[in-house]
């Protein structure tokens, strides 16, 4: 979480940060698009670029010598937003009970949210070339108090390599700037214990009016260990029955924790791009969102999208999700749109080898993940119930919780549709692919 001269108020990000988790239920990382070109095929950089306002060496460093394609990294997250007073916003509204003889309008006080959430974001490091660093996150958030998780973010992130948005940074770099001190800045070098472990740690501290952020960073691999953010939104005041009083301040509250690191081992790791990819530009697909409320019928409804192809690394392309619901008549509703990398050193492609799909068993584990807990496994192969000769592989906690769904087509390797069940929120995505261009 560094310090973000881009804006006028740098601590913004973290009341965006918090509105974003608390809205869904998770904890969201800020990724900041930038289009500057990277040398491989048209890839286009979408990343955090703040850190580079206090160490723009890292524009044109290397990766750090620990970072390698197949890499698991997870963080553990959390956010909460406390409200100041009792009314969270004023919403003009003729039938509202406060009435403004300034402007003759009528206004409704809604009430405070105060929400929180946690979970963790889940980095995949799917290339590392000398210009360019591809990685998949995914961000799960947890139900209630148990260890049960569903997935409610899924993002990339492309970066020159010497630095990933609020993750890591090229230690060599870090090791030469580790005094910056200034107006409402301090760092210093200090101890951090974490999970039993000693680091030499680059702790680093910014303050304005408006809040504060936290962060250390491993100075041996440039880690960022901890990190946590504290943002102030002003209230504004109006009279209700003569008395004073506060509307829409809040404090948001939000920090990450770094869980571990390993190598996933992956069956198709280091392979070339499959051939049902290597032209491929869109991918569409339809299906149904449906939610099911206990005592009540399920109620789908149409779901449709595409996969566009917006660049092509040596060994990954660099994509974007676009889907809606369909709710007839001309009309729809977007989601937003889902930036995505795809590589063969990734469990969840958009396409794996053929090759190594007729290799897999039902039963076999490709993946225990010992923080999220999920375990990655062939479920089914061979002809499904429309008649098409598919692998599904499925991530799951076990039986009856959250779990996401992957099938290809044996033939091509291509991505064929994809399930994703949450039943703590009672619902449903189905969708097949319908075409390719």
């Amino acid at each position: 979480m560094w310090l973000d001269a881009d804006r006028s108020d740098p601590f913004e990000q973290g009341d965006i940060m918090t509105r974003r988790l608390l809205m869904t239920i998770f904890i969201a990382i800020l990724v900041r698009a930038s289009n500057a070109p990277a040398q491989e095929g048209g890839v286009t950089y979408h990343c955090n670029n703040s850190i580079l306002t206090l160490l723009p060496e890292l524009r044109n460093a290397p990766a750090p010598g620990w970072l390698k394609p197949g890499m698991r990294l997870v963080w553990y997250q959390a956010a909460a937003t406390i409200p100041e007073g009792r009314f969270g916003n004023m919403v003009p509204d003729p039938k509202g009970r406060w009435h403004d003889p300034a402007t003759g309008m009528n206004f409704r006080l809604d009430d405070a949210q105060g929400p929180s959430g946690h979970g963790y974001t889940q980095l995949d490091v799917i290339a590392v070339h000398d210009d360019v660093v591809a990685v998949d996150v995914i961000t799960y958030g947890r139900n209630g108090m148990g260890d049960e998780v569903h997935i409610i973010l899924t993002d990339a992130i492309t970066t020159p390599p010497g630095y990933c948005g609020d993750w890591w940074v090229n230690p060599n770099v870090l090791d030469r700037h580790l005094d910056i001190n200034g107006p409402g800045v301090r760092s210093a070098r200090v101890p951090y214990k974490l999970d039993g472990t000693n680091y030499n740690s680059f702790w680093l501290s910014t303050i304005t009016s408006d809040g504060s952020t936290s962060t250390f960073t491993d100075i041996k691999s440039g880690l960022n260990l901890h990190g946590g953010i504290a943002a102030k939104s002003k209230s504004a005041y109006v009279k209700l029955n003569g008395v004073s009083t506060p509307i829409g301040g809040k404090t948001g509250l939000a920090l990450s924790t770094f869980r571990g690191s390993r190598q996933l081992q992956i069956p198709w790791a280091g392979t070339a791009l499959p051939a049902s990819i290597a032209n491929l530009h869109k991918l569409h697909f339809r299906g149904a969102r449906t939610c099911t409320v206990p005592g009540s019928p399920p109620l789908p409804i149409n779901y449709i999208g595409e996969i566009s192809i917006i660049g092509r690394g040596m060994d990954f392309l660099q994509a974007k999700r676009d889907a809606a619901i369909d709710l007839g008549n001309g009309f729809r509703q977007s989601e937003p749109t889902v930036n995505m990398v795809s590589g063969c050193n990734q469990l969840t492609p958009l396409a794996i080898p053929p090759e190594h799909l007729a290799r897999l068993q039902v039963g076999q584990i490709l993946d225990r993940d010992p923080v999220t807990k999920i375990v990655t496994q062939v479920s089914f192969v061979g002809r499904n119930r429309t008649g098409r000769d598919v692998v599904e592989l499925t991530l799951s906690q076990g039986e009856g919780m959250f779990h996401a769904v992957y099938v290809y087509d044996r033939t091509t390797g291509l991505l064929a549709g994809q399930a994703i069940v949450d039943p703590a929120a009672f619902t449903r995505l189905d969708y097949v692919v319908t075409g390719t261009e």
